[in-house]
């Protein structure tokens, strides 16, 4: 499991939507460029042989705040050194923080 981001290191990246179709391209740009990426996937099975070794997956959902405290976990230890890419599901939608 990759590490949080060390201070003046590349950012720790939380990208949902993975598995799918813009976030599997944004995933492969990422991992292309040296960066390390944390995928936050509802089926990580459809995701662990797609990745490389930089890269973490896990289990969660950006709907349910519980699964989300893991993936956020460097995050809130480095907010500075993190970057949350998210890529909405085409199958609902998100409504806006009241």
């Amino acid at each position: 499991m990759p590490s949080p981001a060390e201070p003046g290191s590349q950012p720790l990246i939380l990208l949902t939507g993975a598995t799918g179709y813009v976030g599997g391209r944004l995933l492969e740009r990422f991992e292309r460029s040296g960066q390390s990426v944390r995928c936050l996937t509802r089926r990580p099975e459809a995701l662990a042989q797609r990745v490389g070794g930089k890269t973490e997956v896990m289990k969660g959902d950006a709907l349910d705040a519980e699964s989300l405290l893991p993936a956020l976990s460097a995050s809130l230890a480095a907010p500075s050194d993190s970057i949350w890419a998210s890529v909405p599901s085409s199958g609902g939608s998100v409504g806006s923080p009241a």
